[in-house]
């Protein structure tokens, strides 16, 4: 599993709806499965997206602060599934959200899974490797997901996808990823 840090209130947006995450460069890579966002430190005073397709406005991230209590952890895990530029032709990013920046490379995310008690960890700069004892941490905290794609028992990469049993101490993958 890798692991990324996202600034508050943007890190807690993953887990309320926010699909994509921004990055000025490609720190996603050809990397593909589950990500464990962990809240940085900093917090961004004014954060807000230009939400409505037809009426732009400026709107606040956390407009009660929610999110700036929640720092320095690891606070859930989701799944990427792709990453391109705002300008590619590929791009189906929904701009009426208000979260995809047309400048951007475009992390795309899916079925995020947040964690019941927030992981104290130190964040880095990148997409990087989670060590095993946090990823163990976070499977205590998690239903059964895929360590290579991410998928669930509620959301299969591709039916009719089903759970392999892997040696003792391998971590667990889907069939489509076991083959």
């Amino acid at each position: 599993m890798k692991v990324l840090t996202v600034r508050q209130p943007w890190a807690s947006a993953i887990f309320n709806g926010k699909p994509v995450e921004n990055r000025t460069t490609n720190i996603f890579g050809a990397y593909r499965g589950p990500v464990a966002i962990h809240a940085g430190r900093a917090y961004e005073e004014d954060a807000i997206i230009w939400a409505g397709a037809t009426d732009i406005r400026p709107v606040p991230v956390d407009p009660e602060g929610d999110a700036r209590e929640m720092r320095a952890v690891i606070i859930g895990v989701v799944n990427l599934i792709d990453a391109h530029t705002g300008w590619s032709v590929d791009c189906d990013c929904d701009d009426a959200t208000g979260w995809p920046e047309p400048n951007a490379w475009h992390g795309v995310l899916e079925h995020p899974r947040a964690l019941a008690t927030p992981i104290p960890y130190k964040g880095a700069l990148g997409l990087r490797d989670l060590p095993g004892d946090v990823e163990r941490q976070i499977r205590e905290q998690l239903p059964l997901f895929c360590s290579k794609c991410g998928c669930t028992d509620d959301n299969a990469c591709t039916p009719p996808c089903s759970w392999v049993p892997c040696p003792e101490g391998w971590p667990p993958l889907c069939s489509r990823c076991f083959a």
